[in-house]
């Protein structure tokens, strides 16, 4: 899947949830559960890891300059491994798999939209896909926006 995402500053994409514990073990039980990328336009990615290893990202986007109200979405499935406290997912292609791995840490920094704290999360070390999947995505239960 490679499409081009609008980069424009309109909206930020809030995350509200209730706090949530998590380990950045290689236990498989620990890393299940979704995540997101907090974003400053008119796109979201997340990132639902299931039991069985089946992961499923999902990008949605909303016109530009319009209310964060998705308008298309667009559902990837793929598979993950966890090994070392890297994350692999890895989807089948006609041609060749393609990769994206994360480093899994307890603590990823809010730093990049300006905050001073941090939440479990997966740091992007390698992207075989396009650039939309090479963000920073953090825990749902855990995060706290600042």
């Amino acid at each position: 899947m490679n499409r081009s995402v609008s980069t424009g500053l309109v909206a930020m994409f809030f995350l509200t949830s209730a706090p949530g514990g998590f380990a950045a073990a290689d236990t498989h039980d620990s890393i299940l559960g979704r995540y997101k990328a907090v974003t400053e336009s008119e796109w979201q990615l997340e990132l639902n890891l299931k039991t069985h290893g089946i992961a499923i990202y999902t990008l949605s986007n909303w016109e530009r300059g319009q209310s964060a109200e998705t308008t298309h979405k667009t559902e990837v499935k793929a598979r993950w491994a966890l090994k070392a406290g890297v994350l692999s997912i890895t989807f089948a292609g006609s041609k060749v798999d393609q990769r994206v791995e994360y480093e899994v840490l307890s603590c990823l920094s809010y730093k990049s939209f300006g905050g001073a704290k941090c939440s479990p999360g997966l740091r992007p070390i390698s992207n075989g896909m396009g650039r939309q999947y090479s963000q920073p995505l953090w825990n749902e239960k855990a995060f706290k926006f600042p």
